[in-house]
């Protein structure tokens, strides 16, 4: 079993500006854990575990998806 998600990955620009946005946050003294700028993303579903046979469906099922 996977643990599954359909993400959509973020230009550079994008994660430099929400890093800058971090370290903004990391002075506030908040309890918060930040992600590393090369794990940012924005997850439109969470699919769980998949088992690994239907990974290979659900990945080509999402590739015949048109977008842009």
């Amino acid at each position: 079993m996977v643990r599954a998600f359909i993400a959509l990955e973020l230009s550079q620009e994008i994660k430099d500006n929400l890093t800058t946005a971090q370290d903004t946050i990391r002075g506030c003294n908040a309890r918060l854990t930040c992600v590393h700028p090369e794990n940012m993303h924005i997850t439109i579903k969470f699919l769980g575990e998949v088992r690994e046979e239907q990974l290979k469906k659900v990945m080509d099922t999402l590739r015949s998806v048109p977008f842009s």
